[in-house]
């Protein structure tokens, strides 16, 4: 008989376990869903990046519209359908410091690189000669600055 009420016992405890852990569960997903890590970053250009700009500004400014951080996907278009993945990944997520477009036509005239310390990091020297080599495929000139 004792050995009867133990097992019921348990078995409530089976069931009642699972109906309180749910609102727990729920409560932890809300908690996760609503932190977001992030704060607004104070310019989209480094400090060298702004100084620059403003010398661009002084010397395209009238003719030309001045793009800082511009993705090389919004520049640049594969033209291989069937390995179309492979080669956009080659050009996925990077970005250049300066474009210059021609503002009647919005054309790309040229690119420009800001090339600080990191530019000597044997990663970004490969990243920039296949930057260099995909520019000058397409046409588009690409300018760094030392």
């Amino acid at each position: 008989m004792l050995y009867s009420y133990y097992m019921r016992e348990s078995y409530f405890f089976l069931i009642l376990l699972p109906l309180c852990l749910l609102p727990v569960a729920f409560l932890i997903r809300n908690l996760k869903e609503t932190y977001l890590p992030y704060t607004k970053k104070t310019s989209v250009m480094t400090q060298a990046e702004k100084q620059y700009f403003l010398r661009l500004q002084q010397t395209y400014g009238n003719q030309y519209y001045i793009f800082p951080q511009i993705n090389l996907d919004k520049l640049i278009k594969v033209t291989d359908k069937r390995n179309f993945y492979s080669y956009f990944n080659k050009i996925n997520r990077k970005s250049v410091d300066f474009v210059i477009v021609n503002k009647n036509t919005l054309e790309t005239i040229k690119v420009i690189e800001l090339d600080d310390y990191t530019h000597k990091w044997s990663t970004r020297i490969k990243r920039d000669y296949q930057v260099n080599k995909i520019f000058e495929k397409v046409g588009i000139p690409i300018e760094h600055i030392t």
